[in-house]
């Protein structure tokens, strides 16, 4: 039988115990004390999605180096737009951010000035969570291109460093809420950021991708940098095998498949390959099935109906992880114990705080 979800504050099999706050044990000692203390990091990338959801901007210029001028155009998908975080506790509580809105260059004079306003709004929406759960973070934010398969991709990365006492040690990754939500929601999301992403890019501009099966349309699909070429015979509007060159890199031969790929503006499930034969679902995804000449290109796509494609060969926006912290978290910090109906810690003699993170004597 599967375990029982448990809602946030309790724990167990049954979910019968209340969960105690967990901090850093105040005598833990470093082994390397000559170097600076290491608080957790999670970077947040924001990747734009590109007129066709592969993250290529179309106006001129936009990416063409690393170093080349970030402007308002260039990241037209994601300045002026919002986006929220949304952060877990240890007790397993979420709590989502007011609209979070990356600032536009011109407004701000340069990028140096955007960057700072948008850091600013980071850190003011992760502070004014309710109940503390954020108490203390730092946040640095770039404007830049990252480099991609095939083109550099407008992005902007927030730097978010834990340094508070109540978020002292590793915490859960944030969460980027960037689906379209208007009147009635939290938070309300008119004007979203439009995101670079494997399965689910923002849904705006497509309101039928939030919900199950999350089929998002060609514009939003994402081209892998794998692809072949239809060989000379072509392929109807009918037919379910699509002949392709020798030289085609979709993949070896299996059957069983459940992936995705692209010719003109057609996209097909891909079931199965035998050497030069892909047999395929035609018409998927709401497009038309329509007949492709010899030559074709035929691209993998990086998206999948089912969530099944694998890795992704490409940059996308995500949140990880970029340095660990040198605190630990402990239930009631290891110097006090649980009250599990209460799910209050009992400290110590010569501890205190709601998680037993103070010292007040020495024992």
């Amino acid at each position: 039988d599967a375990l029982p979800i448990c809602e946030p504050g309790y724990t167990d099999i049954d979910c019968s115990r209340r969960m105690c706050p967990k901090g850093n044990d105040v005598m833990d000692e470093r082994l390397d004390l000559t170097t600076s203390l290491k608080y957790q990091t999670q970077t947040v990338t924001l990747i734009g999605a590109g007129a066709l959801g592969d993250g290529k901007v179309s106006v001129s210029g936009c990416g063409d180096t690393t170093d080349a001028a970030a402007t308002d155009a260039c990241f037209g998908d994601l300045v002026g737009k919002s986006f929220a975080l949304t952060f877990t506790s240890k007790l397993n509580q979420s709590y989502t951010t007011k609209p979070i809105i990356v600032a536009g260059i011109t407004a701000n004079t340069d990028v140096a000035g955007a960057q700072v306003a948008t850091q600013d709004a980071v850190q003011a929406a992760l502070h004014e969570l309710p109940n503390y759960v954020v108490d203390g973070c730092t946040v640095t934010c770039t404007y830049a291109y990252k480099i991609g398969v095939s083109a550099l991709y407008p992005s902007v990365s927030c730097d978010i460093g834990f340094n508070g006492g109540s978020v002292a040690g590793p915490q859960y990754l944030l969460e980027v809420e960037a689906d379209k939500c208007d009147s009635g929601c939290t938070p309300q999301l008119s004007n979203p950021v439009r995101l670079k992403s494997a399965l689910r890019p923002s849904t705006e501009g497509n309101p039928t991708c939030p919900y199950p099966p999350y089929e998002c349309g060609t514009a939003f699909w994402g081209k892998s940098g794998t692809y072949g070429i239809v060989g000379t015979a072509g392929i109807d509007d009918s037919a379910t095998t699509l002949p392709v060159t020798d030289g085609a890199d979709i993949g070896v031969d299996a059957t069983g498949l459940d992936k995705y790929i692209m010719v003109g503006s057609e996209v097909m499930q891909l079931t199965a390959i035998a050497g030069t034969s892909l047999t395929v679902v035609r018409g998927h995804d709401g497009t038309t099935a329509a007949a492709h000449a010899g030559g074709d290109i035929v691209y993998l796509l990086s998206g999948t109906t089912k969530g099944s494609q694998g890795p992704h060969p490409d940059v996308l926006s995500h949140v990880a992880e970029e340095e660990a912290a040198d605190y630990n978290s402990f239930e009631c910090g290891r110097r006090g114990k649980c009250d599990y109906s209460s799910g209050e810690c009992e400290c110590f003699e010569g501890y205190m705080g709601d998680r037993c993170q103070t010292q007040t004597a020495l024992i």
